[in-house]
């Protein structure tokens, strides 16, 4: 009999802890939240993300790692966060230290992508970690032009860091934890929220389509910000 008394406190005891309660945030008028995020997510943790007041994530696509590489992890992450009804987002985190130019690096992003069968529209090109890049200025931006020039004919979407007049989306929180995830917080205007989300048409379909937020709705797109 004292063993089954304890089985049920014990399992009790185990479900609460398995329990993560996240705030559910409201984010101030004309504003919306997004996590931008780069390990493996489950759609439970996307659903608990939703719930807790965060309209899109930011996925990684390409992991500096090495040589640089696919992120495996994507694809799944974005059908995971789509069917929990979030808006997606891909961003590039490039390698300027590989034997591999930025062209080819985008291509492996984009193909690996296309043969998900994620439709892309736009790609976020993310520049950080100076130690990752070399103290030659003109070789770093033609790196990052490389990349560009595979995305789009023309550089319409490149702005001198000096020069930026307004922000579209901010990080202002990294490495925090929410529903179980190590993420950074992103917040972005509303206006920039326009057919963000996918349709259930969309969602109920074999593909899905990643990258609203950027000034184009165009399959090969870059925004660098």
């Amino acid at each position: 009999m004292h063993t089954f008394l304890v089985l049920p406190a014990l399992l009790a005891t185990a479900l609460a802890k398995a329990v993560i309660l996240e705030e559910v945030l409201t984010a101030p008028s004309g504003y919306v939240y997004a996590l931008d995020l780069a390990v493996p997510v489950s759609f439970s943790a996307f659903s608990c993300m939703k719930t807790s007041g965060y309209s899109t994530v930011f996925v990684r696509g390409y992991d500096p790692t090495g040589n640089g590489r696919f992120d495996t992890n994507s694809v799944n992450n974005i059908r995971n966060a789509n069917k929990a009804g979030l808006g997606s987002e891909v961003y590039m985190t490039p390698q300027p230290h590989s034997n591999k130019n930025g062209a080819t690096q985008f291509r492996e992003l984009y193909e690996g992508l296309r043969n998900g069968k994620i439709q892309v529209r736009t790609v976020w090109l993310q520049v950080t970690s100076p130690v990752n890049w070399g103290p030659n200025s003109q070789a770093n931006i033609n790196f990052l032009n490389d990349i560009v020039s595979m995305a789009k004919a023309n550089f319409n979407d490149f702005r001198a860091f000096a020069k930026f007049t307004k922000a579209t989306v901010k990080q202002f929180a990294q490495v925090e934890n929410v529903c179980g995830v190590t993420v950074n917080r992103d917040v972005y205007t509303v206006n920039r929220s326009k057919n963000l989300i996918a349709s259930q048409e969309e969602r109920s379909s074999d593909e899905v389509i990643v990258g609203a937020l950027g000034d184009d709705h165009l399959s090969n797109a870059v925004q660098i910000v």
